[in-house]
């Protein structure tokens, strides 16, 4: 479904960004000590990945999860439902949450004006 890919991706960019601004932040108050300056880029490579490939996934992960949740809850109180039309009307739901990550990236983007984007394209 095109849309969760929508979301997926955007939902992706949020989670990546706020790691970024934050790893960021961490490097700007560790700049004085050597030792932990090492540590700390291994930590930011890999919650940068991490971040990325949980913030893509998740959004297809609750939607199989809740789906499955709607799919036994109408099987305990007798429904007769397909799981791929619940699958379907569950995807179509997830329309209002286009927004909310959509206003999530914005604040992610824009809400750490003191973190300079030199920061943001150096390696953290």
């Amino acid at each position: 479904m095109p849309l969760l890919a929508l979301i997926r991706i955007l939902n992706a960019a949020g989670s990546f960004i706020a790691t970024k601004k934050v790893i960021c932040l961490i490097l700007g108050v560790l700049e004085n000590v050597s030792e932990a300056k090492g540590v700390v880029e291994i930590i930011a490579t890999f919650s940068e990945v991490i971040s990325l490939i949980t913030g893509f996934f998740s959004v297809f992960v609750v939607w199989i999860g809740v789906t499955v949740i709607f799919h036994l809850l109408a099987k305990i109180f007798g429904g007769d439902e397909r799981f791929k039309k619940l699958l379907e009307v569950e995807g179509w739901c997830s329309f209002p949450k286009l927004f909310s990550v959509l206003v999530t990236l914005i604040i992610v983007a824009f809400y750490f004006p003191e973190v300079e984007g030199s920061c943001l394209g150096q390696k953290a």
